[in-house]
């Protein structure tokens, strides 16, 4: 079963379980889901050109930024507006009538990739509150647990897994054209690593 199917059946079981009663939602639902078709759409015809955001925002009078925001299906702004933009950019590069573009190079498609707007609506449909109020719930985590690192250097939430601050020390380099030393100061990074029942939940997965 492809990806893509997958994703279809998901949104179907969704609607069929929570929406099919909820008109109001399920319109929010539907608007989301073509964003996220017309994202995923914009972001194979870009791989497809080999461009990347910095040179599509420059041919489509657009910021890397909303270019970012449209593949993600999060941009808050004139949506149609920026996508008939971009999409008058690529069009003008491909010379065809549409933005079905397959990958190439083994590129990773994709068509089984949730959006952040995909996330949020199925949030949304599962507790019924609106997808603007469970973005600001999402921010909120984002923040907490941004927050705990600082402070603490390590969170765990159950079922999902630990984030945990990694640090590198101080150490010497050296730059392969000038054979000159270099100091690369301390620096700490990110860390996530899934709980075991989430390793098993996506192994298991069929």
């Amino acid at each position: 079963m492809s990806s893509k199917k997958i994703v279809t059946d998901a949104y179907q079981w969704s609607y069929d379980r929570y929406l099919r009663d909820e008109p109001e939602l399920a319109e929010i639902a539907r608007d989301m889901r073509s964003k996220a078709e017309e994202a995923r759409q914009i972001y194979d015809a870009r791989v497809e050109l080999r461009l990347t955001r910095e040179k599509l925002a420059r041919l489509s009078g657009l910021t890397p930024a909303i270019i970012e925001d449209l593949e993600e299906s999060d941009y808050e702004g004139d949506w149609a507006q920026a996508m008939a933009q971009v999409k008058r950019a690529l069009h003008g590069l491909k010379k065809r009538g549409n933005l079905e573009f397959k990958n190439k190079g083994g590129q990773k498609a994709r068509a089984g990739r949730f959006t952040k707007a995909e996330l949020l609506s199925q949030i949304a449909i599962r507790t019924k509150v609106s997808p603007e109020a469970v973005n600001e719930v999402l921010k909120s985590l984002i923040e907490a647990i941004l927050e705990g690192l600082k402070e603490k250097g390590e969170i765990t939430i159950p079922a999902l897994g630990t984030f945990t601050v990694v640090k590198k020390p101080a150490r010497i380099d050296t730059k392969p054209q000038t054979k000159t030393e270099i100091e690369t100061p301390v620096s700490k990074t990110p860390h996530f690593k899934a709980a075991k029942s989430f390793q098993e939940a996506i192994k298991n997965a069929k």
